[in-house]
């Protein structure tokens, strides 16, 4: 809380900006928080290397500083002010004049050079600031198990696809809400890759594993496939789905006795009265999964 102004510290680890609310939502209102916050990560990346010779010969290269701030304060400021119309003439020369296109390049033309080397020696992307980058980006995820709206009992399959122009960097685990795992990424897709043919490596876009439902608590349950790429965004992909479970663990042999039973069948269900589990009685119902290629048990009475 507090209207205090932004601020961006580079020497601290990790590194940080601070936004107090007050002021922050004072800012979305003009119309300068963009702007505010950019010169604050200016701090938050560059500031340790505000003393650099490589970035006080470019100061001393160009005929001028981009703001009077910058001026007056040549060493804490000028990389901060200067990033923004530095990203603003690679990215949005849009929405810049060409009146001010030309004093932007005239006055900051070293330093953008030793901008470009910076960022190339971190290797660090910020296309996101390119509208067009933003459009032409893909970024793709679906789960294909658990399957939603069906229900799920004993160990299956958990697995989709994800595919991402910047690269797939890795597939979260979500259950109920709770971040569980990653899940091994990179297997075998030629449907994928048939679809996305200009994305390198869809055709390696799987992910799959072997997943204990019944760990999960009968009843309603969420699963969800969290994808992240190269430029750290991030797609997800969710299924809700109900698990039914025995109470205990099946284990051993004469665990499971159908002898004393009776079995009928429709379509694409077997139905099973009286089986004997764990010395108890149920009454199952199976049906044909075509997306596991096989029987699993949907009901237990």
């Amino acid at each position: 809380p507090g209207n205090e102004l932004m601020g961006g510290n580079g020497f601290t680890n990790p590194t940080h900006v601070l936004i107090h609310e007050d002021h922050g939502a004072a800012n979305l209102a003009n119309g300068w928080a963009e702007e505010e916050v950019l010169h604050e990560l200016g701090h938050a990346v560059f500031q340790p290397r505000v003393e650099d010779a490589d970035w006080a010969d470019a100061q001393e290269a160009d005929p001028c500083f981009i703001s009077d701030y910058a001026q007056k304060n040549p060493i804490r400021e000028d990389v901060a002010e200067t990033l923004g119309p530095y990203l603003a003439m690679k990215f949005l020369t849009d929405r810049v004049t060409n009146v001010d296109q030309d004093k932007i390049s005239n006055c900051i033309a070293a330093r953008s050079s030793v901008l470009d080397a910076w960022f190339a020696e971190m290797n660090m992307s910020y296309s996101p600031f390119s509208s067009a980058a933003a459009e032409e980006a893909i970024l793709r995820i679906a789960l294909e198990e658990p399957v939603a709206g069906q229900v799920h009992t004993g160990v299956g399959n958990l697995r989709g696809w994800a595919v991402a122009t910047e690269g797939v960097t890795r597939v979260e685990i979500m259950i109920n809400g709770v971040s569980a795992f990653e899940a091994p990424y990179g297997g075998a897709r030629g449907d994928v890759g048939g679809a996305f043919p200009d994305i390198p490596d869809s055709n390696r876009s799987g992910f799959s594993l072997a997943f204990n439902y019944s760990e999960l608590p009968a009843g309603p349950n969420n699963i969800a496939a969290v994808a992240y790429d190269g430029l750290n965004a991030v797609a997800e992909s969710t299924a809700n789905f109900e698990v039914v479970r025995f109470p205990d663990f099946i284990r051993g042999e004469g665990a499971v006795n159908l002898g004393e039973g009776t079995c009928s069948v429709t379509s694409d269900e077997i139905s099973i009265v009286d089986a004997v589990i764990n010395g108890t009685f149920y009454n199952l119902v199976l049906k044909w999964r075509p997306a596991e290629q096989g029987f699993e048990v949907v009901e237990i009475q």
